[in-house]
């Protein structure tokens, strides 16, 4: 069948998830909270991720107009217990603009910056889930939200709502922690994985005699489609998944891609003869790992791709064995 017990890929049917919700926002919180002196957080019905409230950053737009040229700070720090014991927390963030040189959210832990600006940068569309990792013990965890980082004298001009809004604080412990893995390698058998289709055909990997293959061919009515694997990492210093791949497909009518958190990392694609090693980055914190065979990815007109002549590729991606090295410091 298609479990993967066999060939060591551990698939299950959904994936359980492993964090506790630490701050909802919806009450006087349990948790030590310093949110300033200086333009402070405070709780906000405006926006909620979930429940009725949020915490919102102490900018808006009275704020902006009284800067003047100086860059202005609101930030609020969570003292993490003597006892904790280690783990990612992850958050959902709203935001009305978080484009540079205007704005910038970035957190730290005891004052160095582990989620800086330029993965936070950009008009995210609706609530975005971040993480940061944060080891065992006390420590000071700091959410930035800083208009005019850089004191520049003026601005470029914005149309967006100003605002940053935090919901739905979470704490997962460390996925080689949770496993009492202590090896820092985490292999197929310690990774808990979905393999699900995601559109009308039910295509989806499936095992052979080498590992899991997906076949372009199994989307018999989809002009465009994919088939995913998915695990969820959390990092404490984040690591290298190094796979085994071959491919026999041909851009841009099939291919293979690993995504982070939805976002392409790699993508793969030709004629192998072999399996080839390869090897991808993931940084600290919580990541969702897909790794997805696509038929089609740019969506186009199934004329446009015949008139890009015969294929002469078999439409297959095989993944012969993925692990997750550890960063030891």
């Amino acid at each position: 069948g298609n479990s993967g017990e066999s060939s060591g890929w551990n698939f299950v049917k959904s994936l359980v998830d492993t964090s506790s919700q630490l701050d909802g926002f919806e009450r006087t919180s349990k948790l030590v909270w310093d949110i300033g002196t200086t333009d402070p957080w405070r709780l906000s019905n405006t926006f909620s991720y979930e429940g009725s409230k949020s915490l919102q950053s102490g900018i808006n737009l009275a704020r902006y107009d009284l800067a003047g040229g100086e860059p202005v700070f609101s930030n609020a720090t969570l003292t993490t217990p003597k006892k904790f014991e280690g783990g990612v927390l992850s958050f959902m963030i709203l935001a009305g603009q978080l484009e540079l040189p205007n704005e910038a959210f970035f957190v730290s832990v005891d004052g160095e910056v582990e989620l800086p600006p330029s993965l936070t940068n950009g008009n995210p569309d609706g609530w975005v889930e971040y993480s940061v990792a944060v080891p065992e013990g006390k420590h000071k965890v700091t959410w930035s939200h800083v208009y005019n980082p850089f004191g520049m004298k003026s601005l470029p001009l914005s149309t967006s709502v100003v605002g940053l809004w935090m919901d739905d604080l979470r704490y997962a412990p460390f996925t080689s922690d949770r496993l009492d893995n202590t090896a820092n390698i985490l292999g197929l058998s310690d990774l808990k994985m979905t393999n699900s289709a995601d559109g009308v055909d039910s295509a989806v990997w499936k095992v052979d005699s080498t590992g899991v293959v997906a076949s372009t061919s199994d989307f018999n009515n989809e002009n465009d489609g994919s088939a995913d694997i998915q695990f969820v990492l959390n990092s404490r210093f984040g690591g290298t998944l190094k796979y085994k791949v071959k491919a026999d497909t041909t851009a841009p009518h099939d291919d293979f891609a690993i995504l982070l958190n939805g976002d392409v990392r790699d993508a793969v694609f030709g004629e192998m003869v072999s399996f080839e090693h390869r090897e991808l980055v993931v940084p600290p914190g919580k990541h969702v790992v897909t790794l997805r065979h696509r038929k089609n990815p740019g969506r186009f007109s199934s004329g446009l791709l015949n008139s890009l002549g015969e294929v002469g590729t078999m439409g297959k991606t095989w993944l012969g064995d993925l692990s997750f090295v550890e960063n030891v410091y």
